[in-house]
């Protein structure tokens, strides 16, 4: 199956993101094996106040021609995925995982489905926040949006 991947804040900057990497890490392992696309978003502060480091070295595939990094500055992520996916004619079904679930993971794929009409799968196991709670709620709230739910 052809689908994007879209890997959402995998820097070690935020915390949350240690409790998931082994996860991403598969699901990075089955795109490169599928030869789909992986979109890595990186939080970037605009402002300067805070540098955040890159995605962790460990989930970028090393020679994986189909790898893209694109910074964003905001919670949501899916402007840099739709400019991709239309510059690079990049599969339009997307796989979705990374953090913060109830932030940068739920603005990126609320704002996929509800602008975009894009075809989204949340990796929820591969996705994580600080808060089970809150990693919960955006679950639902992201497959009461349209989002189908792996």
């Amino acid at each position: 199956m052809q689908y994007t991947l879209v890997v959402v804040d995998m820097q070690p900057d935020f915390l949350a993101s240690l409790a998931c990497k082994e996860q991403v890490k598969k699901e990075v392992r089955k795109a490169v094996r599928s030869n789909n696309p992986i979109i890595f978003l990186e939080y970037k502060d605009d402002l300067g106040y805070y540098k955040y480091k890159p995605t962790y070295k460990d989930l970028v595939p090393v020679g994986y021609d189909k790898v893209i990094k694109s910074k964003k500055t905001e919670d949501s992520g899916a402007r840099n995925v739709v400019i991709h996916l239309n510059k690079k004619k990049l599969p339009k079904k997307l796989k979705v995982c990374g953090v913060n679930t109830q932030y940068c993971v739920f603005e990126t794929v609320s704002n996929l489905i509800r602008f975009n009409k894009l075809d989204v799968t949340v990796v929820a196991k591969a996705c994580n926040c600080e808060n089970k709670n809150s990693h919960e709620r955006a679950i639902t709230w992201m497959k009461q949006s349209g989002a189908n739910i792996s």
